[in-house]
């Protein structure tokens, strides 16, 4: 069975958000993944990336060693929009740098149109969206 990494980069980034979709504790790791633009969704409050070859230094989270049973869970909460792709995102180790190879979940190329120009900020969704994404997301 292959291990897979998840790269994390809107509401799963979260921890409250994360733990009300899998069921196992992860390790997880600051990262970052270029050749990605993270924008926000039209009409909503969660983001989505789409493939931008120039772009750098996407921050999130990488989660280590997901399980399968977790991965389906993944899958459903981020539904029918996304795909997992795989990617390379960097991590700290020690004063360098490693990429890690990972999955994350990408916008299908169909529903382009749903992602806006404007791009999100993981700060300001934590201060005015996180509780009510909670609330509405997580039954926990």
């Amino acid at each position: 069975m292959k291990v897979r990494h998840i790269f994390t980069y809107g509401s799963l980034m979260f921890e409250e958000i994360w733990q009300c979709v899998v069921r196992n504790p992860y390790q997880r790791e600051i990262a970052w993944l270029d050749g990605f633009r993270r924008t926000c969704v039209l009409g909503d409050t969660y983001p989505v990336i789409l493939p931008r070859s120039g772009e750098k230094d996407l921050q999130g989270f990488l989660y280590l060693s997901v399980n399968p049973l977790d991965l389906r869970k993944l899958d459903d909460f981020e539904g029918d929009y996304y795909y997992r792709r795989k990617v390379f995102p960097r991590i700290r180790s020690g004063n360098a740098y490693r990429t890690i190879e990972s999955e994350t979940y990408v916008l299908k190329p169909r529903y382009a149109h749903l992602a806006s120009l404007r791009p999100w900020d993981p700060q300001g969704f934590e201060e005015r969206h996180l509780k009510h994404f909670i609330r509405t997301y997580c039954t926990l």
